[in-house]
């Protein structure tokens, strides 16, 4: 193994992409002795199953191996392999199925179908295809514009433009997703939805809603959507400052449905809630509320609240 890809696997484990375990044994699987290093091109049916080190692997008809270990796979063909695949860089165009784990310490790209049965590490996914991963995904950097699904995902930074189902938890220092996302748990310092997001818990430091949101509980110091056809659901919102405004006065269809707000300070629009608590609270224009208590309020002719108490010290 050269020194550019230790230095990528060793910046991979201090980022928590892989475990020490996990670093430890791809090092012991490159530094055995094996065949010659050579190109290797699969362009024939082949019943033959075995492992391969090779420079480069490319696949255009249909191959099958044991474990590849390489630093440059492209597959627009048919490729399975039995045990582990690991390489610098991945391109898949066609069909791929790994048995085991897949670790791509540089860039992987899949504008195809790619199945993993166990994890999948790598330092830069972007896929326009599909991936499917039965176990956990650990990345860099993560572009989706087809779809992914994964048990949990771990990664600096997501761009979700198509489709992303995540049956754990996703964690994130940034999200941006004008596509579906769906997951859990949602653990992020940004993130920015403008289509569909679902999860049963959320907690970022900020949270910018353009499109659909479905949770039973958020947890973030600023919570700001903006509503025009969307309905969207969330159980309890805890946040320092709150603002749910229309997108559009004109043709407005949609509405937020909150049943529990307890902030500092909230602006809130064609808002409905059972309970809102606050420092200082504007209830505006379409809002039902069912009992609202502020230290300081105001609510606008056309809002309906039930009940209201002004808090004093």
């Amino acid at each position: 193994m050269d020194t550019e890809r230790r230095e990528r696997l060793k910046r991979m484990l201090e980022n928590g992409e892989i475990s020490r375990e996990m670093y430890d044994e791809i090092l012991m699987r490159w530094d055995q002795s094996g065949p010659e290093e050579k190109q290797n091109e699969q362009d024939e049916n082949s019943k033959e199953s075995r492992t391969v080190r090779s420079e480069r692997i490319h696949v255009s008809g249909a191959g099958k191996f044991s474990s590849i270990y390489s630093t440059d796979v492209s597959v627009s063909g048919l490729l399975t392999v039995e045990n582990d695949l690991d390489s610098d860089r991945i391109h898949v165009s066609g069909k791929c199925s790994v048995k085991k784990n897949l670790i791509c310490s540089g860039f992987l790209e899949s504008s195809g179908s790619l199945s993993v049965e166990g994890d999948m590490m790598a330092d830069h996914v972007d896929s326009s295809g599909s991936i499917r991963v039965k176990g956990s995904i650990k990345a860099g950097s993560v572009e989706v514009s087809g779809v992914i699904t994964a048990r949990s995902l771990k990664c600096t930074d997501a761009e979700i433009s198509g489709g992303a189902r995540i049956e754990g938890d996703i964690e994130s220092d940034s999200i941006d997703s004008s596509g579906f996302l769906e997951g859990q748990s949602v653990n992020c310092r940004t993130l920015k939805s403008s289509g569909s997001l679902k999860s049963d818990e959320i907690r970022c430091d900020e949270a910018f809603i353009l499109g659909k949101i479905e949770s039973k509980i958020v947890r973030t110091r600023r919570f700001s959507m903006e509503i025009y056809n969307t309905n969207s659901s969330v159980g309890e919102l805890y946040a320092d400052v709150v603002e749910i405004e229309a997108r559009r006065r004109r043709f407005l269809k949609g509405e937020a449905r909150i049943d529990r707000i307890v902030c500092k300070k909230a602006l809130l629009e064609f808002t409905t809630a059972k309970y809102v608590s606050g420092d200082e609270v504007f209830i505006g224009d379409g809002c039902k509320i069912d009992y609202v208590e502020a230290k300081s309020m105001k609510i606008s002719e056309k809002a309906r609240v039930l009940e209201k108490k002004i808090i004093t010290d």
